[in-house]
C-alpha cells in the first residue's frame, strides 16, 4: 500500500490489444480514477471502433459524478462513425446529470408539455433524435417516451420543478411508466424507483434500487408463493453475500421443493439455477435447513449436499481470510 501508483507508459498502451487495453484501463481506474480519465483524454478519440466500444463500456460500468470532466470528449463521440460508440457516449452523458445533453432534453420536455410547436434543433441528431421538422420527426408520444427514458431524473425534476411522485403521475397519465422505470434503473435513482414501485410493484430492477424493506417484502412473498421465476429475478441481480436471513429462507425453500425430484428438469430449471446461485451468493454463515426426509431422491440428497458443502467451504475461507472482522 505504500508503493506509489504509476500509470502505464505509452509503450504498454500502444502494444496492447483492444481487450488488453480495456483490462489495463480497468486496473488504472481502480487505483487512480483521475489517471484513468487522463488515459481516455489521451487515447479514446484515436482508438479503433472496437477499442472505443470496450473503453466506453468499461467507463459506463464505473461512471460517477466525478467524471463530468469527460463531457467534452463524450460529446464529440456522439457524432462518431460507429453507431455503437454514439449510443454508448449518449448513455454516459445521460448518466452525468449536469451534462448539456440532459439540459437540452429537459428543455425539449418542458416545451413539449407546454404545447409549443417543434423548432429546428441543431443538436437533435447528436442527442439521438431526428430534426423535429424533418420527415423522420418523432410523434409527440414517441418524443415523450424518449425524453422520459433518456433524461437524467435529477435534471427532469429540477427542470419541471416537481417531485418524483408527480413525475410518475405525469408518466402514468401519458402511459409512459416503463420508459421512466428504465431511466430510474439505468441511473440507479432510489427516489424515483421508490415513487415508481407502487405502480410497478413487481419490477425486479426497481426493487433492487428502491427501499431495502420493499425488496425484502417482495422476497418474502415470492418465497411464500414458491415462485422460482420471481425469486430468480429478485435474488439474481443482488451481489453476494446476501444477508443471512433471506439466504436461510431461500435454502429452506430449496430444501422443501427438491425432495421428490429425480433430475433437474423434474425439479424445474429455475430452481436448479437458484441452487447454483445460492451456492455462490448466500451468506457463508447461513444456517443450514433441516435434513431432507429419508425418502427424498438421490438427486435431491446429492444436490443439497453439494450446495451446503460449497457454503461450508466458503465459510472456512471467510474465517481463514478474516472477512467481516472489525
Amino acid at each position: 500500500p505504500d508503493w506509489a501508483f504509476t500509470p502505464p507508459d505509452e509503450d504498454a498502451w500502444d502494444t496492447a490489444t483492444d481487450a488488453s487495453r480495456e483490462a489495463l484501463w480497468r486496473r488504472v481506474r481502480e487505483r487512480d480514477p483521475h489517471a484513468a480519465r487522463d488515459l481516455l483524454h489521451q487515447h479514446l478519440s484515436s482508438e479503433r471502433a472496437g477499442s472505443r466500444k470496450r473503453l466506453l463500456g468499461a467507463l459506463l460500468d464505473t461512471l460517477s459524478d466525478d467524471d463530468h470532466s469527460l463531457e467534452p470528449l463524450l460529446d464529440a463521440l456522439t457524432t462518431d462513425r460507429s453507431d455503437d460508440v454514439r449510443t454508448l457516449a449518449r448513455a454516459a452523458l445521460h448518466r452525468l446529470s449536469r451534462s448539456a445533453q440532459n439540459a437540452r432534453h429537459a428543455a425539449r420536455l418542458a416545451a413539449l408539455l407546454s404545447g409549443a410547436r417543434p423548432t429546428p434543433d441543431e443538436h437533435a441528431p447528436r442527442d439521438g433524435l431526428p430534426d423535429p421538422t424533418s420527415q423522420d420527426a418523432l410523434s409527440a408520444a414517441a418524443l415523450l417516451e424518449h425524453l422520459l427514458e433518456h433524461t437524467h431524473p435529477d435534471t427532469l425534476l429540477a427542470a419541471l420543478n416537481t417531485t418524483p411522485a408527480a413525475l410518475v403521475d405525469l408518466a402514468r397519465k401519458h402511459e409512459q411508466l416503463q420508459p421512466l422505470a428504465e431511466n430510474a434503473v439505468s441511473t440507479a435513482h432510489p427516489a424515483l424507483a421508490a415513487a415508481l414501485l407502487p405502480e410497478l410493484p413487481t419490477h425486479p430492477f426497481l426493487l433492487q434500487i428502491g427501499p431495502p424493506e420493499t425488496l425484502a417484502a417482495a422476497q418474502v412473498q415470492a418465497l411464500h408463493d414458491r415462485d422460482p421465476d420471481r425469486l430468480l429475478a429478485l435474488f439474481g441481480p443482488q451481489p453476494g453475500p446476501w444477508p443471512p436471513d433471506p439466504s436461510a429462507a431461500l435454502l429452506g425453500t430449496l430444501r422443501d421443493t427438491i425432495g421428490t425430484a429425480h433430475y433437474a428438469a423434474a425439479w424445474g430449471y429455475r430452481w436448479a439455477q437458484l441452487a447454483e446461485l445460492a451456492a455462490t451468493h448466500a451468506h457463508p454463515h447461513t444456517l443450514h435447513p433441516d435434513p431432507l426426509p429419508t425418502d427424498a431422491t438421490d438427486y435431491a440428497h446429492r444436490t443439497l449436499t453439494e450446495l451446503l458443502g460449497t457454503l461450508e467451504l466458503r465459510k472456512q475461507m471467510w474465517n481463514d481470510f478474516g472477512k467481516g472482522r472489525g
